[in-house]
Order: C-alpha cells, then sequence, then structure tokens
C-alpha cells in the first residue's frame, strides 16, 4: 500500500485491519522521499500524452552504486523491463560520448564501459503508460516497446542530470579504480609466474 501512496502523489491511502487504520500519503510521491534525504539526486520527468503510449515517466537518478527500482502503473515490476534496461543504457551510452570521459579513456588507455557509467547511479522509475504489456502474470518485466519516448526524455535531460548530480567525475573515479585494479591484477600475475 505505501508503493501505491509513493507513486501516485497526493494520494492517501488507508488500511483497515482489526479496528486498527494506517494511513499512507506523499505529497510529492518518490520525490518528497528523496527531499527529506541527504542523497544527491535528479528527477528526470518526461511526458507525453499524445504519443501511443501516452507516457509518463519519472525517474529518480541518484548518485550511488547501481540498482533498480520500478513501478508501472503503481504496480512494483521487480525485474523493471526492457525500457527500463533501455533508459539505463541510453544513459550510459550518452554519458560515455561526453568529451571528458574521451579524454580520460586517452590517458588510461582504456574504454569507458556501460558497467563503468552504471556503478555510479541508481535509478527509481515511476512510469504510467496507457495497456502496459508484462513478460508474465506476475507483472515483473515490463515489455512495451518504448524506446522513441525514452531516447527523447534522455535527450532532453541529460546535460541537466550531468550538472546536478557531478555524474562524470563519479565516472571517471570508477574507470581510474578500474584500471588501477587491473594494472594490480596484472602485477600479481607477473609475479606469480616469475
Amino acid at each position: 500500500l505505501q508503493d501505491i501512496a509513493m507513486t501516485n502523489p497526493g494520494m492517501e491511502v488507508q488500511l483497515i485491519y482489526k479496528g486498527k487504520t494506517e494511513k499512507f500519503k506523499f505529497k510529492k510521491g518518490l520525490e518528497e522521499i528523496f527531499q527529506q534525504s541527504d542523497l544527491v539526486f535528479y528527477k528526470m520527468d518526461y511526458s507525453d500524452l499524445s504519443s501511443p503510449s501516452q507516457i509518463n515517466l519519472e525517474t529518480y537518478i541518484v548518485i550511488g552504486q547501481n540498482k533498480t527500482l520500478s513501478w508501472v502503473n503503481s504496480i512494483f515490476a521487480v525485474q523493471g523491463g526492457s525500457a527500463i534496461e533501455y533508459l539505463e543504457n541510453r544513459i550510459c551510452d550518452e554519458v560515455r560520448k561526453k568529451n571528458q570521459i574521451i579524454s580520460l579513456e586517452k590517458k588510461l588507455k582504456t574504454q569507458c564501459t556501460r558497467n563503468d557509467v552504471r556503478n555510479c547511479f541508481h535509478m527509481y522509475v515511476n512510469l504510467r503508460i496507457l495497456n502496459p504489456r508484462f513478460k508474465s502474470q506476475d507483472k515483473s518485466y515490463l515489455i512495451n516497446d518504448l524506446n522513441e519516448d525514452i531516447r527523447k526524455s534522455v535527450d532532453k535531460h541529460l546535460d541537466k542530470l550531468i550538472k546536478k548530480t557531478d555524474l562524470l567525475e563519479e565516472v571517471k573515479l570508477q574507470m581510474e579504480k578500474r584500471t588501477q585494479m587491473k594494472e594490480f591484477e596484472d602485477a600479481q600475475r607477473g609475479l606469480r609466474k616469475a
């Protein structure tokens, strides 16, 4: 019930059981939770009621280790779905194209991977669409093709996301850490052979 309240700003949900009442209400939905925390986050919202899906996408990008939680029409989609994976990959691919990342790739003589970027943020996705389709009856994996809408959303918000969250610096640190670990492992292998 708390998920329903979080994903429907302003809605009050009540549970009455054995004479006890428990109420859940979030005036601003998920945003209220993040505003009351000390987490670094960016709200990426996108809505296009003229698209076939009538999409309303509200995504919170939070700096930290990779984890994604998704709700589709207030249903918790445990495994996310192809659209959620596309959103995450689109963010990763666009960040990897930034000049600061390309420069560091040359300096470190390595490539920035999707995992380098992915390891730097969480996503909390609240998606509302017309006629959601799921892989199975448990509604854990969304299969609707929303790539065009997601592309527009990322294109609209990417620069603001990077500026507000300092995501590029996080990715650069991740790349440097990965490169140092590889050098350390290579040095250990060299010692074992000697």
